[in-house]
C-alpha cells in the first residue's frame, strides 16, 4: 500500500550488543534486531561465565530506548539452561524497562541472580514500542 498511513517510513535491521549487571556474559553467540517504525524486534544468544552472587540481574544494550509510555507492556521470552539445549532449561521472561535501554530477566516472577545464571546459555527473543 502506497497511502501515506501505511508507508514504512523507517526501517533498519543490525546487530546489538548486549550487556549485563551482577553477572558476567562469556560469550556472546549472536544478537540482532529489525526496527520498523515504532516496533523493535531483537533476538539474542549468549553463554554466561562462572559465578555466585545473589544480586538480581540486568541487561542492556538495547538498541533503541523502550517507549515512556510502554508501563512493562513489552516482554520476551527465551530460556536459560545448561549443557546446549539437551539439558536441564527453565522458560524465563525479559520485561523491558520503561524510558530506558535495559531489560530484567525473570522467571516465576522473581528476579535471576548470578548464581542462578552460572555458566548457562540464554536465549530470547521479543519486541518493544519506541
Amino acid at each position: 500500500d502506497t497511502a501515506t498511513a501505511n508507508a514504512i517510513d523507517d526501517y533498519e535491521e543490525g546487530t546489538w550488543t548486549p550487556t549485563i549487571v551482577n553477572a558476567t556474559i562469556g560469550t556472546q553467540r549472536s544478537a540482532q534486531y529489525t526496527k520498523i517504525g515504532n516496533i523493535v524486534y531483537i533476538q539474542g544468544y549468549f553463554e554466561t561465565a562462572s559465578g555466585s552472587g545473589g544480586s538480581a540481574i540486568s541487561m542492556g544494550g538495547l538498541p533503541y530506548t523502550v517507549s515512556s509510555t510502554t508501563n512493562y507492556a513489552s516482554y520476551a521470552c527465551g530460556r536459560i539452561g545448561s549443557g546446549g539445549h539437551t539439558n536441564s532449561a527453565s522458560d524465563i521472561v525479559f520485561q523491558f524497562q520503561t524510558a530506558s535501554t535495559t531489560f530484567v530477566p525473570l522467571v516465576q516472577d522473581g528476579n535471576i541472580n548470578e548464581g542462578m545464571a552460572s555458566s548457562v546459555h540464554m536465549i530470547f527473543s521479543g519486541f518493544y514500542h519506541v
